[in-house]
């Protein structure tokens, strides 16, 4: 599961401050044992979103963060320990894309110069050592009301990802407009991870959605259950904030470091 983080507050403090929303979501073992892990999600109107976890403790500083322009479609992937910074977009992602696919015909085309025993040997190891292969297929099953949250579950690729319980918008005390941009990275998001589907590393390299299945929720999520990691994440915080536009950027000291897909 990806957790995610803060960035800095002071840089340009002389900018002017947008109008947006802080969320802290709270991360623990479903158990109650093991560390609390808190990370914060800053949105600005429908095009603005960043999210900052592995926030150290004493500083409350964050050591990673993601920064989603909607308009643009582009993806800050930012490391604010090495301070460098990742720009995905979907050119990006094609890209690379086509270049694993030519790089596994050209195997398939040595593999066929080898002989028939010698090459069922290496196709099978290669076979063995790929962790995934495949679409990422998200699918949103609406349990009904439970209590006075409405709870879905999310489906990944045919396996349950996890169990959510969502409240409205009134309920939690946000603006109408809130959501608009959870859902624009949700759809976004999707799309780069099938656009990676032919890679059987995608999978790990780019993380799951971090807000599967949000256009189909009638609220914001409060609960999340994750199955497979065993830990439950809720909503502990909610404040209205002015943010300055600089927030939403990479730091300008920061060093890009992006494929050479040009």
């Amino acid at each position: 599961m990806k957790k995610y983080v803060w960035l800095m507050a002071g840089i340009l403090s002389f900018a002017p401050a947008l109008a947006g929303i802080k969320l802290r979501m709270d991360t623990r073992e479903q158990n109650g044992s093991g560390s609390l892990q808190s990370g914060w999600i800053y949105a600005e109107g429908e095009n603005r979103l960043r999210i900052d976890v592995d926030i150290d403790p004493d500083t409350g500083q964050p050591e990673n963060s993601m920064i989603f322009h909607a308009d643009e479609e582009v993806l800050y992937m930012v490391d604010h320990i090495e301070k460098m910074y990742a720009r995905l977009d979907r050119h990006v992602m094609e890209t690379f894309s086509d270049r694993f696919s030519q790089a596994m015909e050209q195997m398939q085309a040595e593999l066929e110069k080898l002989p028939e025993g010698q090459r069922k040997v290496m196709e099978d190891m290669i076979k063995k050592n790929m962790p995934h292969s495949g679409s990422f297929e998200v699918e949103v099953r609406d349990v009904g009301m439970d209590g006075e949250y409405h709870k879905y579950e999310t489906w990944i690729s045919g396996e349950k990802r996890s169990e959510v319980w969502v409240r409205t918008l009134d309920q939690v005390g946000l603006p109408e407009n809130s959501l608009v941009v959870f859902r624009k990275l949700s759809t976004f998001y999707e799309q780069m991870l099938n656009s990676l589907s032919n890679n059987p590393w995608a999978d790990g390299g780019l993380g799951a959605n971090p807000f599967p299945g949000f256009l189909e929720m009638k609220g914001l999520p409060v609960r999340i259950v994750h199955m497979e990691e065993e830990v439950e994440t809720r909503l502990s915080d909610v404040q209205v904030v002015d943010l300055p536009d600089a927030f939403f950027q990479p730091p300008s000291d920061y060093v890009e470091s992006s494929p050479d897909v040009h």
